[in-house]
């Protein structure tokens, strides 16, 4: 059923979690090296990391416009603005 088409070598630790932005363009991967890494799915490159958490990330999801991303460790949840590539809001 499923064909892989690409290997990404894309973090350094498992990862935990993997989200699509709602348009499909981009992809965001979070895992044990504490990074959310966001990537473009026309050209499977890294766009950017985010790097705030103090412990492995275990989710991310995009909101519904991919404006926003949000990921969470096991202490604390972290929304970015995916235009300026700055965390926004921090709840612990």
């Amino acid at each position: 059923f499923w064909k892989k088409t690409t290997l990404i070598k894309a973090h350094n630790a498992r990862i935990r979690a993997l989200s699509f932005s709602c348009d499909g363009l981009l992809l965001a991967s979070c895992g044990d090296d504490k990074l959310v890494k966001v990537w473009s799915t026309v050209d499977r490159r890294l766009q950017y990391s985010l790097k705030k958490h103090n412990n492995w990330v275990r989710h991310c999801s995009f909101s519904p416009t991919a404006t926003n991303l949000a990921s969470c460790d096991d202490k604390s949840t972290l929304i970015w603005d995916i235009e300026t590539k700055k965390q926004i809001q921090s709840y612990s």
